[in-house]
């Protein structure tokens, strides 16, 4: 996700998944989306019928992560990690160049941890 005011690197980087990942589903699905348009669990929660939403809250916060940093924090992540080696080595070269050749070779990624409350019915 990317707030208003969130890091452009992240609209940017949609360029390097499209020319590595075109057909992947999240590549389709575009750049990042505004927290808000993001849903939590509530709707879920209740649709178990066990349980009814006391509260559900958001909670956003940042990380600056250097060119090597940011790249290591993919190789975390389950969907690069999926890919065969030649893959992931290719879309995350292209990743490091874009972040080396930013101004102080930063990124700012946003994160986004959701709180949901309920009542057992």
């Amino acid at each position: 996700m990317l707030p208003p005011d969130g890091d452009d690197f992240f609209l940017a980087v949609q360029e390097d998944y499209e020319a590595i990942l075109p057909d992947d589903p999240d590549t389709k699905a575009g750049p990042p989306k505004p927290p808000d348009t993001i849903p939590d669990l509530g709707e879920e929660i209740c649709a178990s019928g066990l349980f009814r939403t006391i509260a559900a809250q958001r909670y956003l916060w940042s990380v600056v992560y250097t060119a090597e940093e940011y790249v290591a924090v993919l190789n975390t992540y389950s969907d690069h990690r999926a890919l065969d080696d030649d893959t992931r080595k290719r879309l995350h070269a292209r990743i490091l160049r874009r972040v080396q050749t930013r101004s102080g070779c930063k990124v700012r990624k946003t994160y986004l941890a959701m709180l949901n409350v309920a009542e057992r019915l």
